[in-house]
Parts: structure tokens; C-alpha cells; sequence
């Protein structure tokens, strides 16, 4: 999946637009008063930015159709019963945490839609709406260090597969003056890569590791330590810092993420499917929605399903690109209202009066 990398123009029409925005907030008419009162909604979302984008553009469609929406960020949003109407969950991380849950071990096989429809049989949770966009797990590297070693694929990290193409390009590199690499390198590449494979849910990122190690990569995977996963910190930040500031560093990050192409990183080609893959689901319970949300314009399921609808790959890239500049010094503005823009742009609201 590729994303477009923002030029310096594109930027400043994002922080023209911060204006308008900013300014038809101020001028916005007072509403008129409901004959029942607004139903709250709580949204739960994950901490990492893809989560919150999506979760924040799904709250304020549903505070133009006429609901009070509150969006809390936590771990796992969808253990978040209590309280908590739709949850915006990540299938591949429930997908693990329920494999890792009900068999004890990472042992058995992983299958993302066998262990969420376990989950959604046991807990009696339906899916409101999935996103057309995948949430396919990438391996990361800099273009620096892809060209160094030869990496084109994740293939290319299996010794056995490299044979003497890789060897070649090694060479090539040695001989116009690069650093020598020990012999091993040309053998195995892992070793001299510096993972982080942080970006990912504990439980998941424990599958990951047994795929890599299946290409002859050692990893290290979370510590007992490190396996509760954060509720306030997105755990993709420390990869991306990681893969900014190591030498010879690699990484996951899932293919929508727009950081990849804005920060120039290179993928390595997954034609084999070695990584998995899942997609945005948007749970809730349809009946108990429609009977609390009688007072709003669109029947909450059918906004929900609407939503959903527009992230393909490239609008869930571009929705997480907005978020992620939110409160950038070009910005300077709340997910709420970025999130405001995109479903303008995809026109799935109106324009506020005095925006444009």
C-alpha cells in the first residue's frame, strides 16, 4: 500500500485550511433545542494513531447526526464492556489476544477470522461495520539500510532463499567501499539488524516473532514485563523513533500507516503472506443502539456502517496522515476537528457555516 508524501505546499494548504476551520468554529450558530434530550455514546479506542483517527471520525459523524459522544482510549477496546457502545478494534490484535488467551500458548495455529469469530461467539459481540482497508503488518527498514544488505523481500532474510543474488549485492557494496560486514551477513542477515517490534500488541507482536524465527531471525519478544499493553501510550512511536535514530535498524508497522512514506522508509515485499493481516471492526451491540439513539437523524448502525464504508486503504492512510498533524506548530488544532475536515472532504458532512 503506498501513501503519498506531503510536499511543503500541501502543508501549508493544511494550515490555511487550520484557519478557516478555526475561524468557522467561532461563527458556528448556537443549536436549536432538542425536543429529547442528546443519548450519549462511548466510543473505545486503542492508543496508536490509526486507532484514535478512526475513532475520532466515527464520534464526530455521530455528533453531526445530532449524539453526545465521549471517546475513551484504552488497551483493548474490546474488553471495554462496561460503558463502552462501540468499540473500534483492530482485528489482528484481538485476533492474538484471544488465540494467546484460549490456548495458553502461541503454539497452535493462528488464524486471524477463526480466533475473532471465537471471541465474538463467547462475548455475544457484533460486528457493526469492518473497514474495507487492511491493517497489513510491513516490515520496515530504512532505504539505507534495504540497499545496503539487498532487501527487496521479507524472503530475502531466509539464508536458504538468498543463495548467491544476495551474495552478489553484498560483495558489490564491499567493493566500492563500504563498510565490511562479517561473513555471516552474507549467510544471514538478521543478526545485524536491530528489531523493535514494539508497534505491535504483546500478544501479536509474540506470533510475529515465531514467523521471523521460521526465516531464521532470533527476536526478542516482549518480556513478561512489557506484555500489558498501554492504554495512554502509542506503542508505534517508539518504532518509529527506533527506525529514525538506530543504525542498521528494522521494525513493524502496519501498511496504512502514513509515516512510512512521509518519513521515507522501505518495505519489504510479503508476496508469501508470512506477516498477517486484518482490517478495522467496528463492534456494538445493533438493537441496544437503535433503541438509545431513537432521538438522532441516521440510526446509529447505519452511520456506523457509512463510515466504515469510505476508509478504504488510501482514505485510512490520509484520515491518519490529518490526525497525525493535528497538533503539529502548521496546525495547531484537536482531533475533533481534524477529523471534522476528512468528513467534509468525503462529504459525509456539511460545511459549518463560515468555514469556507
Amino acid at each position: 500500500m503506498s501513501a503519498t508524501v506531503p510536499a511543503p505546499a500541501r502543508l501549508l494548504v493544511l494550515a490555511g485550511l487550520s484557519t478557516l476551520l478555526l475561524a468557522g468554529c467561532a461563527g458556528e450558530p448556537e443549536p436549536e433545542p432538542s425536543a429529547e434530550p442528546a443519548p450519549t455514546l462511548y466510543i473505545a479506542a486503542a492508543p496508536a494513531a490509526l486507532d484514535q483517527a478512526v475513532g475520532h471520525a466515527l464520534a464526530e459523524y455521530l455528533r453531526d447526526q445530532g449524539a453526545t459522544v465521549t471517546v475513551n482510549t484504552v488497551a483493548e477496546p474490546w474488553r471495554s464492556q462496561s460503558g463502552t457502545d462501540i468499540a473500534v478494534v483492530n482485528s489482528l490484535a484481538l485476533a492474538a489476544a484471544e488465540h494467546t488467551d484460549s490456548s495458553g500458548s502461541t503454539d497452535d495455529e493462528f488464524s486471524v477470522s477463526t480466533d475473532v469469530e471465537t471471541y465474538l461467539e463467547d462475548s455475544r459481540q457484533e460486528v457493526l461495520a469492518e473497514t474495507p482497508g487492511t491493517l497489513r503488518l510491513n516490515l520496515v527498514t530504512s532505504v539505507a539500510t534495504a540497499s545496503f544488505y539487498g532487501l527487496e523481500s521479507v524472503s530475502d532474510l531466509n539464508p536458504e532463499q538468498r543463495g548467491s543474488a544476495g551474495q552478489g549485492v553484498l560483495d558489490g557494496l564491499t567493493d566500492s567501499g563500504e563498510p565490511e560486514r562479517s561473513e555471516v551477513t552474507a549467510n544471514n542477515i538478521c543478526p545485524e539488524l536491530d528489531w523493535n517490534v514494539g508497534a505491535v500488541a504483546p500478544a501479536l507482536a509474540g506470533l510475529v516473532v515465531e514467523n521471523l524465527e521460521d526465516l531464521g531471525c532470533t527476536v526478542d519478544a516482549p518480556s513478561d514485563g512489557e506484555a500489558a499493553p498501554s492504554s495512554t501510550t502509542d506503542p508505534t512511536a517508539a518504532t518509529v523513533e527506533h527506525l529514525l535514530t538506530t543504525p542498521d535498524a528494522a521494525g513493524l508497522l502496519y501498511g496504512a500507516d502514513p509515516r512510512i512514506a512521509d518519513l521515507g522508509f522501505a518495505t519489504l515485499q510479503d508476496s508469501e503472506q508470512l506477516l498477517p493481516e486484518g482490517r478495522f471492526l467496528l463492534l456494538g451491540d445493533a438493537d441496544a443502539l437503535n433503541t438509545a439513539t431513537e432521538a438522532i437523524g441516521e440510526p446509529v448502525p447505519n452511520a456506523v456502517s457509512t463510515l466504515a464504508s469510505r476508509l478504504d486503504g488510501e482514505q485510512l492512510t490520509e484520515l491518519t496522515r490529518i490526525h497525525q498533524h493535528a497538533d503539529s506548530a502548521a496546525l495547531d488544532l484537536d482531533a475533533s476537528t481534524t477529523a471534522r475536515y476528512w468528513l467534509f472532504d468525503q462529504q459525509l458532512i456539511d460545511a459549518p457555516d463560515g468555514w469556507f
